[in-house]
């Protein structure tokens, strides 16, 4: 196979040098060269290009979950005023509201959107349970 690429190369050589055409077939070389240099960087700028536009996709929907985790967190008014603070109902489910059962009467309540099965998958909360607020001194079960 390489032989035969060879002996095409020294034939179109040898005709481009019997006819006095290497003016010529520089120039179609450098044309080539210069459309394959300009491909090249057209693909370098478009991957670059497409991989910003993706960066910057996913920092707008990071900045988005945040905002929303931290309204949820404004939602639950017996956290602390820390920036820190966090709550896995908020992590999951930004839109979640504070769902606390009635308190029994040593005074226990519990997380209604916290709760979880056996195999630590959310349990949703009854839409037909009331929902009460959390009261100062309650022990949160979860």
């Amino acid at each position: 196979m390489t032989i035969g690429v060879a002996l095409v190369v020294i034939f179109v050589l040898y005709l481009i040098d019997n006819h006095n055409r290497w003016l010529v077939t520089l120039k179609i070389v450098v044309v080539v060269v210069l459309l394959a240099l300009l491909s090249a960087g057209g693909y370098y700028g478009y991957t670059r290009y497409s991989e910003h536009r993706e960066k910057m996709r996913e920092s707008a929907i990071k900045t988005q979950h945040d905002n929303a985790v931290r309204a949820c967190l404004a939602r639950f008014p017996s956290l602390p005023d820390r920036k820190d603070a966090w709550l896995p109902e908020c992590e999951e489910n930004p839109d979640s509201k504070p769902c606390w059962s009635k308190p029994n009467d040593k005074g226990f309540q519990f997380d209604q959107n916290g709760m979880r099965d056996i195999s630590n998958n959310p349990i949703p909360a009854d839409p037909k349970n009331t929902c009460y607020p959390l009261i100062e001194g309650s022990t949160i079960s979860k």
